[in-house]
């Protein structure tokens, strides 16, 4: 997500101390562009490992798409598993689902102190997605050995979301929800105390499999790791092919008080909707709504992002219809056509991730982690991610942006 208004979780946090800018020629082992989860995982896993990393972010680390989207921290993927078996078989796809149940577990031991909190809901606006949320729930458990779903009726929705909206849902008691910006900072800070060197303010100008140029210095390494999401088209033009930026709106309301903020969500987990544009929601520890919606044109903003916001948590929560919004922002995710990373390398031997489509908030640290292993001499991971296969948007694909959530079919039920 680029930087259309500073984010509520950059506003509640005490700005921590900018890194330094690289100045002059550096030389290691591994050399990371992008700060955000992917990068700072990659960039921890590799000190852990024993290895040099210099990681490059163009401007602050985090203050991408990693610590400005909704928190919401699920398992499994973007696409419906049915897709993943389709394109991998069913052994890979479940050795997929354990690496991504492995992510949340690692978010679950190390995000204490991160505004961690338990439970998803999808919420059903259409009675005919309530089928397939049950198949779904016997599918996990069947399947996937995932025994934490339970299908909800209108009145067992109600213990997690009071809104007339909606018919019923899946509750996920194994997801959780963050605040991404405060978990993104935490590892860059673990990844720094191992060893690696962290460069703010440092926009790489050109990458090939030996190396990074910017404006003021360069890294000379044997491994050079991409992980620009939705700004690798900056780098690597075939890449960018892989994706579609993908804007959407967060915002939050003012403090609603203990008392309203439990009537409207009484267990807190969050929520995410059926609809292909998705809404997504939940409370923030000082007793707000974070709301965020929609899938629209990437760098075209509407006039007022509060407005638009306020209107979709007035049909969410109509008592919320006149609610204050003190913050909103917006920014850009990257899309795959099958909505499930992209992951690999180059033919000049540069790694990349990017394309989490909306369920970056684990996937990010797999990949990232995933790619350091490889590039360390333990690829597994890195071989399984890098079987699901890719197709590129065709040419003059922002023709395509306005139908991008059903292009990507954005927002699917499981």
């Amino acid at each position: 997500m680029r930087d259309i208004g500073a984010s509520f979780y950059a506003a509640a946090s005490p700005e921590p101390a900018r890194r330094p800018a690289l100045s002059g020629a550096v030389a290691a082992d591994v050399c990371i562009v992008g700060g955000g989860l992917t990068g700072v995982s990659a960039a921890h896993e590799l000190a852990a490992r024993g290895l040099d990393a210099v990681l490059v972010e163009a401007g602050r680390i985090g203050r991408g798409a990693s610590g400005r989207n909704g928190g919401q921290a699920t398992v499994g993927f973007a696409a419906p598993v049915e897709r993943v078996e389709r394109l991998l078989g069913r052994a890979a796809a479940r050795a997929l689902w354990d690496l991504v149940r492995d992510g949340l577990a690692r978010l679950e031991r190390d995000a204490a102190g991160c505004a961690l909190r338990a439970g998803h809901v999808v919420a059903a606006r259409r009675r005919r997605t309530l089928p397939l949320l049950a198949r779904w729930a016997e599918k996990a458990e069947r399947d996937y050995g995932y025994r934490s779903l339970g299908v909800l009726d209108r009145d067992g929705l109600a213990d997690h979301v009071a809104s007339p909206l909606y018919c019923g849902g899946l509750y996920d008691s194994g997801a959780r929800h963050v605040d991404p910006l405060a978990w993104c900072l935490r590892l860059a800070a673990a990844a720094a105390a191992g060893g690696a060197r962290l460069f703010e303010d440092s926009p790489a100008l050109a990458v090939d499999g030996e190396g990074v140029r910017t404006a003021r210095g360069a890294v000379q390494a044997r491994a050079v790791v991409l992980a620009c999401n939705a700004d690798v088209g900056r780098l690597d033009a075939r890449l960018a092919t892989q994706v579609l930026p993908v804007a959407s709106d967060v915002c939050v309301t003012e403090p609603l008080g203990p008392a309203l903020a439990s009537e409207l969500l009484p267990s807190g987990a969050a929520v995410s909707d059926d609809r292909r544009a998705v809404d997504y929601f939940r409370r923030t520890p000082d007793h707000r709504l974070l709301f965020g919606a929609g899938a629209r044109v990437a760098g075209r903003a509407p006039a007022d992002i509060a407005a638009l916001l306020r209107r979709r948590i007035g049909a969410v929560f109509p008592r919320l219809s006149g609610v204050a919004i003190e913050r909103a922002w917006s920014g850009t995710l990257a899309v795959t056509r099958n909505r499930l990373p992209a992951v690999g390398r180059t033919r000049g031997g540069v790694w990349y991730a990017h394309g989490y489509s909306g369920e970056g908030l684990i996937l990010s640290t797999v990949a990232g982690r995933a790619v350091a292993a490889a590039i360390a001499g333990n690829g597994a991971s890195f071989d399984l991610l890098r079987r699901i296969p890719q197709r590129a948007f065709p040419p003059l694909r922002r023709l395509w942006l306005p139908l991008a959530p059903w292009i990507a079919g954005w927002g699917d039920a499981p």
